[in-house]
């Protein structure tokens, strides 16, 4: 040891007088650039310590102290260093050397620091504590042991004790805490054991002092790992070198610890230090480890990806979309080459597998990393399958987490590829919110987020689940779709969310319903929070792709009801949120060695690949994967097959061939193909019709002077003579507005050129062409354009899609017009959502034409209002296999196509309905004047009783000259003798009323379904008869007057006094106000009655005793199947200070109606009643 003291001894004197720093010449690097903000989770400190190669004895050279980042930091120790640097101890400065102490030289940790920096992002800054002193053993580290050490120290060694207060371990902890308040302990380095050469027990004492360290700073030596460097090799001349033996069995005796090679690093002569260079390598090791263990942001040049709006970006806002495949880790799917839990051989393999996919010219960079249930689930246990999991087991789950799961994804991080991590298992066919697997997931996720080598990390993502099926929806029913199951399964999935992001910021992708298919109910229902997007399936079949036998799509279909599928089921999120597909495959069934069905095909025609790769292209924001097993992948050989002759891998009808050379194309980018030529359109010759209410995608093409061509229509620009009719945005994606014809314009230009394009677009809503009408919407079915003829399958339905909706409410009537006898119980219908979400239904029966008033559409199932204002479907039911011709259809706003006006027809009036055999009436069509006969009744009778449902009223005026006084009005379900459902006399006025709603016989209600309406009279006087006539508004005597309906008493709103159209503001507004109080304690009941209501499941009807934001003293929602709301005036009451009080209703200050806004409410009545019921 003396002989290692007296090296030391003359070591240092050389560096005091050959390489101190002058203090005029270092305060020149000390310009503070940077402020350390207080508890800085960016700001990374390192505690380092050790004996002379640590403490620095090489020489510092210009180029140690140019170029230092302001980023780099290192904390004053020595008190010492006041005085020669300037330097105050616990205070922060710029790095630059000498690091240790004013009179010491270049150590490993100047180039630990420059390293650590260079290769994280801006926003981390590093920093370093050093105390370390030459010569000295492992014991004047010791929390307790450093006394005795000191004790028996030479001078020149209590000299150096000195300069950290005679205890080197306080006061390394002592700066340690006051660094703790800037930033966060990230590591610590070691570099000691000379002193200690071959000590068998010194592995025991660095373990002792780590722990130390560890506790006094409460510390977790999960996150704070132990690199110890290696002495100077035996190649470079170390007389040390067999204390490395021992220094490596570090790992297996301390946990986190880690061995840095010193091997190839220069040493001096004295065989004890290395030289300036090695000291440079050293340092630069010692961050490699680093970097490793971290995990950070630059691994192999990766950036931090953040999601912004509908995008996957970088750290430079670029536009990121990852191509990548999946890794399952359990012995089934990794070819039985592994079993019995064996972490070793599973990652041999599996990395193994990464290796040569990446030697193959696999183009990767992302995984899907399965954390199969092989190693959470408890051995022995009998898991019925996947989705069960009453055999998870925590404690395993973390165990392998660490041993499996994390070292992949480092793995593949190391090799440049992002990772996505999935849940182990998957979903059960049918969930619910805070159902136990729900519970599941939060726990297992709770569990990843919070891993320190996982907890925010940009290169490692969450997809949530695997497969949802079906959910329990807000209405109580499971299924795949609609409002209710969107409502929970947002609950559902924002439970684990906000689960993981109390502990993380990682990406996270979402999945949908249907085994991942299904996401538009997402539009209304997001997710919450940042750095979220969407993660689907997509096999052949699924969303109208082709597919093979049994997949559930067409062979022949190709791009179109693909796209339609695309834009219907995923569309509503890639608009706002970027996409990830984690599950897609595909080939030829006969090769049995995909999930998916199907071949490459051709764009726009027949085939699942190929259309399946322009479709995620023009979208511009969506990752994927392949889902072919990796053993396949690995095996690849970039030679083609021989036809005929053909396997999976060089098959092009087949995914890994053609993906392969995708995913080179897509790292590539553009190649040149010679000066660019033209543009061409896809049906831009013959022009190109599209269904209002729907989109279509132009499809461009580039042609270049050499022959070749390519597909640009995402790179292209888009113009619209009249953006009113056809919209257009940056992917081609055209939306048929309403009805007319306009010019596209495309642009698209390269550095040889910009060339144009035009092409004409017809929008029509019910175009009769082949590739507009879709025969096949239920059940397979054909369609002939030339003579229109339409052939249903088995109980089917063909018609017209919109995938936007298309707006109808600008019109009253719907007139469809057939050219052949009904022989096949067709029906027409409309549906504002799904196919199997209800739809207004209209028989054609007997007859030739069906008029659908639009305004008066309800749901044949359930008698819910159906808006015209959004239809997504409409077309023709029938039994199947017989011929429909479709003669005409159209909209129309011609009152003459009233189905109704016939009904009431003075040229129908027969004058002796009661009695024919005796005929006295009579009738003058001309005048309208009816004469009954004594006792008589004259009127309208019907072969077969009349739906009047579509309407509230049926009001009948008699005019000038009408003598009877009377006549009472009357309508009859059934036969005159079995009773009238309602009689209605005038009483000195020339109009009668009958509420349709309100119909009865002998105290039953009646349906307003009629066979006779009419005049009875004693007979003998004329009745002049005005008109007849339905309606859905009638002001009744007693009833609020809407000349004084006020639309805004909250939020602008809109009130059209003659249709009593109110549309309130956002979440506004309308009614009556009294501003002295109107008396309601006359009557016990306030009954609002409306026609119809746009959004049926938020208008409510309430009343105020004072103002707006006192509080209501009535709130009653509007029923949405009778379009009715009573408020009790006799049970009025508010809360007031927490204390519910009863309300008197004798001086109510505001009435009306509040609505989420923007849709129309049609008001029939507000009036004052005794009787509750209708």
């Amino acid at each position: 040891m003396k002989y290692l003291k007296h090296i030391y001894l003359f070591t240092l004197i050389i560096l005091l007088s050959a390489s101190c720093v002058d203090t005029e010449d270092y305060r020149r690097f000390q310009v503070d650039e940077l402020e350390i903000s207080k508890s800085d989770p960016n700001f990374h400190i390192y505690l380092c310590f050790g004996q002379s190669n640590m403490e620095g004895n090489a020489a510092i050279e210009n180029v140690d102290k140019e170029g230092v980042s302001s980023r780099f930091r290192m904390m004053a120790v020595s008190p010492d260093d006041e005085e020669h640097l300037g330097r105050i101890a616990g205070e922060w400065y710029t790095a630059v050397p000498p690091l240790c102490r004013w009179d010491t030289g270049l150590t490993p940790i100047d180039y630990f620091g420059r390293t650590m920096v260079a290769e994280t992002s801006d926003n981390v800054k590093v920093g370093v504590i050093m105390v370390a002193m030459g010569g000295a053993g492992i014991d004047a580290f010791d929390k307790e042991n450093y006394k005795k050490y000191y004790g028996e120290a030479d001078d020149w060694q209590k000299g150096l004790m000195n300069i950290y207060g005679g205890n080197p371990y306080a006061k390394l902890v002592e700066m340690a805490k006051i660094a703790k308040q800037s930033g966060v302990i990230k590591g610590i380095l070691l570099h000691q054991g000379e002193t200690n050469n071959m000590q068998e027990d010194w592995p025991m004492k660095v373990n002792k002092i780590y722990t130390d360290l560890l506790k006094d700073l409460t510390l977790n030596s999960d996150t704070v790992p132990l690199l110890i460097g290696e002495m100077l090799t035996e190649e470079q001349g170390g007389i040390c070198h067999g204390m490395n033996s021992i220094i490596a069995k570090m790992p297996s005796l301390v946990k986190n610890a880690h061995v840095i090679s010193a091997e190839g690093c220069p040493g001096k002569e004295d065989g004890l230090h290395f030289t300036a260079e090695g000291y440079r390598e050293l340092g630069k090791r010692y961050a490699q480890k680093m970097l490793q263990l971290l995990v950070l942001d630059k691994a192999e040049g990766m950036p931090k990806l953040h999601i912004e709006g509908r995008y996957l970006k970088d750290s430079e806002g670029n536009i990121v979309n990852l191509h990548g495949f999946a890794q399952t880790y359990s012995p089934y799917f990794n070819e039985s080459m592994w079993s019995n839990y064996d972490v070793d051989a599973c990652l041999r393999y599996n990395q193994g597998l990464v290796r040569r996919m990446l030697a193959a010219g696999w183009e990767m960079d992302f995984i899907r990393l399965h954390m199969d249930p092989y190693w959470s689930n408890t051995p022995g246990c009998q898991a019925t399958g996947e989705n069960d999991i009453h055999c998870f087991e925590e404690a395993r789950f973390k165990k392998y987490l660490d041993q499996v799961f994390v070292p992949m994804a480092e793995y593949a991080i190391s090799k440049g590829m992002y990772v996505v991590m999935r849940p182990p298992g998957v979903c059960p066919e049918e969930i619910a919110v805070d159902d136990d697997y729900n519970e599941y997931l939060v726990t297992v996720w709770d569990i990843v987020s919070k891993h320190p080598k996982i907890k925010n990390n940009s290169h490692i993502m969450f997809e949530l689940a695997n497969e949802p099926v079906r959910i329990v929806g807000s209405d109580g029913i499971a299924g795949g779709d609609g409002d209710p199951c969107f409502t929970s399964l947002k609950k559902y999935f924002q439970k684990v969310v906000d689960a993981i992001r109390a502990n993380a910021d990682n990406i996270i992708w979402v999945p949908g319903l249907g085994y991942q298919s299904n996401y538009s109910g997402y539009a209304n229902h997001r997710i919450e929070g940042d750095n979220i997007g969407y993660a689907v399936h997509l096999y052949p079949g699924w969303m109208n792709s082709d597919g093979e036998n049994g997949d559930g799509g067409s062979s022949t279909g190709g791009y179109q009801p693909f796209q339609n599928g695309w834009d219907r089921q995923v569309g509503p999120v890639a608009d706002f949120a970027p996409i990830i597909i984690t599950e897609m495959d595909w080939a030829p069934a006969r090769y049995d060695a995909s999930w998916g069905k199907a071949i490459t095909g051709t764009l726009g025609g027949p085939g699942f690949g190929a259309n399946f790769k322009y479709i995620v292209d023009n979208a511009g924001n969506v990752s994927w994967l392949l889902f072919t097993s990796p053993h396949l992948l690995a095996d690849f050989k970039d030679v083609p097959g021989t036809p005929g002759a053909y396997t999976f891998l060089d098959d092009p009808q087949a995914c890994p061939w053609p993906i392969y050379h995708w995913y080179q194309d897509y790292r590539k980018g553009t190649s040149d193909t010679g000066a660019l030529k033209d543009i061409t359109v896809e049906g831009a010759e013959a022009g190109i019709t599209l269904t209002t209410g729907s989109s279509s995608y132009l499809m461009v093409y580039a042609n270049y002077e050499d022959g070749s061509t390519s597909i640009v229509s995402s790179k292209a620009s888009f113009s619209c003579s009249d953006p009113s009719i056809i919209s257009i945005d940056g992917t081609g994606k055209m939306t048929a507005l309403k009805d007319g014809n306009v010019t596209i314009t495309v642009t698209y230009g390269e550095a040889s050129g910009i060339k144009t394009a035009t092409v004409a677009v017809h929008a029509t809503t019910f175009p009769l062409s082949a590739d507009a009408f879709n025969p096949s919407i239920w059940e397979t079915g054909t369609y002939d354009e030339t003579t229109h003829t339409l052939i249903t399958g088995s109980y089917g339905f063909g018609g017209w899609e919109y995938t936007n909706g298309v707006d109808l409410s600008g019109y009253k009537y719907l007139v469809v017009k057939l050219g052949n006898d009904n022989t096949a119980d067709v029906k027409f219908r409309l549906f504002d959502k799904g196919y199997w979400e209800g739809a207004a239904s209209y028989a054609f029966g007997n007859s030739r034409k069906v008029v659908v008033e639009l305004k008066k559409m309800k749901k044949e199932d359930s008698g819910a209002i159906l808006s015209p204002k959004s239809i997504k479907i409409i077309g023709f039911w029938s039994n199947g296999g017989k011929p429909i011709i479709i003669n005409d259809i159209y909209l129309s706003n011609d009152d003459a196509e009233n189905p109704v006006k016939d009904y009431f027809s003075f040229d129908n009036l027969n004058p002796n309905i009661w009695d024919p055999n005796q005929p006295t009436g009579s009738f003058e069509p001309k005048t309208g004047t009816l004469i009954t006969g004594s006792y008589g009744f004259g009127g309208w009778e019907y072969d077969s009783a009349v739906d009047f449902s579509g309407y509230h009223y049926l009001v009948a005026e008699l005019g000038e000259g009408t003598e009877a006084t009377d006549v009472a009005f009357r309508v009859f379900d059934k036969g005159y003798w079995d009773g009238e459902a309602a009689s209605v006399t005038f009483n000195n006025s020339r109009t009668a009323v009958i509420d349709l709603k309100s119909l009865s016989k002998n105290g039953s209600k009646v349906d307003p379904s009629l066979k006779i309406v009419g005049f009875w009279s004693s007979g003998g006087k004329k009745i002049v008869i005005k008109r007849v006539y339905l309606t859905d508004i009638v002001e009744q005597p007693g009833d609020f007057s809407f000349d004084d309906f006020n639309p805004s008493i909250w939020e602008t709103g809109s009130f059209d006094r003659k249709t009593h159209t109110f549309i309130a503001g956002q979440y506004g507004f309308g009614g009556w106000q009294y501003s002295a109080g109107k008396d309601l304690s006359t009557h016990k009941y306030l009954v609002a009655e409306l026609v119809s209501m746009e959004d049926t499941d938020d208008v409510a009807f309430r009343i105020f005793d004072e103002g707006y934001w006192n509080g209501a003293a009535g709130d009653v929602k509007v029923d949405k199947t009778t379009l009715r709301a009573v408020i009790d005036l006799t049970n009025l009451s508010k809360e007031k200070d927490g204390v519910l009080t009863k309300v008197s209703p004798n001086s109510i200050k505001i009435i009306g109606f509040w609505s989420m806004g923007g849709k129309e409410v049609v008001i029939n009545r507000v009036y004052l009643t005794d009787t509750k019921a209708k």
